[in-house]
């Protein structure tokens, strides 16, 4: 039978994707694939592919996965680069999910879910994604991670003014910022409001006075203010 134009579905996961694969009727054509993470999994995925291309005279196949975590990326831009045959989506999971709460789908597994993103490739046609510059990928992972590296440093400074304020709550009030030197000197030197009370005004002032030596990295110099 020929089928112009297959709807493939692709469950991704860390070691292993599931795939399924429809015709515009949303009919499986064939039964559903598990691949393994790697070379020799989208190999066999390609094998796949050109051997329905071949049976069916397909002109076009439709690929569809969801963007979940990075596990999808190393195929999705391995299929864009091996045929021009490949129109490959990336697709946001709250999509997919919705689409299979409207076909009233309950049981949730890997081969459903990849049976599911084939049928909402074959009822929707979502265009291809737009494919960005190696450059512009790369960038776009170190700001997520230095927006990750920042959130978690938020988070971790709360905590440490949480528990300040069970132990030492005069502390805690006069310290408008935890995350300078200074103030992690001070807690470390001076860990209760007692110690402080005890302690004297020059060795208090002398906190104030310590200097940070310069960072070097990379061939840079990172100096910071001094406290």
């Amino acid at each position: 039978m020929l089928y112009p134009m297959l709807f493939v579905g692709i469950d991704v996961s860390k070691l292993k994707h599931d795939v399924a694969i429809v015709n515009e009727h949303k009919q499986r054509v064939r039964r559903p694939l598990v691949m393994a993470e790697g070379r020799a999994g989208y190999e066999e995925l390609l094998r796949t592919l050109e051997q329905l291309q071949r049976q069916h005279h397909t002109k076009t196949f439709a690929i569809g996965m969801e963007a979940t975590s990075e596990y999808w990326k190393n195929l999705f831009h391995f299929l864009v680069q091996q045929s021009t045959t490949f129109a490959v989506t990336a697709l946001n999971p709250i999509q997919t999910r919705r689409y299979a709460e409207a076909e009233l789908r309950r049981a949730k597994t890997d081969p459903i879910d990849a049976n599911d993103i084939a049928c909402f490739m074959a009822e929707k046609k979502p265009k291809p994604s737009f494919v960005r510059p190696p450059a512009l990928e790369l960038i776009k992972d170190w700001d997520r991670q230095i927006y990750s590296f920042k959130k978690q440093h938020t988070m971790t400074s709360n905590k440490l003014r949480l528990e300040l304020t069970k132990v030492a709550p005069e502390i805690e009030q006069s310290l408008r910022s935890l995350k300078g030197r200074q103030a992690l000197a001070l807690l470390e030197r001076y860990p209760t409001a007692a110690a402080i009370a005890q302690a004297s005004h020059e060795e208090l002032r002398a906190i104030r006075l310590i200097r940070v030596r310069p960072v070097r990295a990379a061939g840079f110099s990172l100096s910071e203010n001094p406290l």
